[in-house]
């Protein structure tokens, strides 16, 4: 059984006097999913528990081996974890893909259920109601769940969302009853400006560099007659 002194391990900030968590996750093609997962310092309290900061987080939330959060094992997965240069930040990051991301530490450790489905056309990602760490920790003060995708919106409870980013806020109010819903069409994909030049080619984009160059150069010209004209 799972040692419930080693659940919550990666937030051990918040005995301090109170931190804010930003949680940051990018879907993207080829299921590949960037977690970025941001503990902020709110005094110099906070800072000094940073800066000793010494545990290493495992990936896979069956990891309950405390040698595993001490020490790097081999055989064992990490966030990749970076301190701001300050010690006002410390964050946590991993590219998962759709299997490691079902076993993700932080989000099992946050929430009694989350899940991840996917079919031919739609992926859906959805947790349970009660987010747990506002319950073990009287000092959090909220936690910031924004999750970005190119593909096309299908339907979500989030709180605001525009273009791609999807956000949540939980905090004291509503932790005990805020669950995330997402479900996205994995079919229709919006490209990024460097696909559609990969796909197309360079030369697509001829007559628009063409007509900027032109600008340029007319600007320049005028600029220049100008300058000659001031000098008479």
């Amino acid at each position: 059984m799972r040692n419930n002194k080693l659940l919550f391990l990666f937030l051990l900030l918040l005995f301090c006097s109170g931190c804010s968590v930003e949680y940051n996750l990018d879907i993207d093609k080829n299921d590949k999913f960037q977690e970025v997962v941001e503990i902020t310092a709110e005094d110099g309290n906070d800072i000094e528990k940073i800066q000793n900061y010494q545990f290493y987080l495992p990936i896979d939330n069956n990891a309950d081996d405390a040698s595993v959060f001490q020490n790097k094992v081999n055989g064992v997965s990490y966030y990749d974890q970076k301190k701001s240069p300050s010690y006002d930040k410390l964050k946590f990051s991993y590219l998962h893909h759709f299997d490691t991301f079902q076993r993700d530490y932080i989000t099992n450790s946050s929430y009694e259920y989350v899940t991840l489905t996917k079919d031919k056309e739609n992926l859906i990602l959805s947790t349970s109601r009660i987010n747990k760490a506002f319950e073990r920790y009287d000092n959090l003060n909220s936690v910031t769940i924004n999750i970005t995708s190119r593909y096309k919106l299908v339907d979500t409870n989030a709180d605001t969302h525009s273009k791609y980013k999807y956000t949540w806020v939980v905090d004291r109010t509503n932790y005990n009853n805020k669950y995330l819903y997402l479900s996205l069409d994995t079919s229709n994909r919006k490209k990024t400006v460097s696909e559609e030049v990969n796909d197309t080619g360079i030369f697509a984009y001829l007559p628009l560099i063409l007509i900027i160059v032109g600008v340029i150069v007319v600007g320049w010209l005028v600029v220049k007659k100008g300058d000659k004209r001031n000098q008479v």
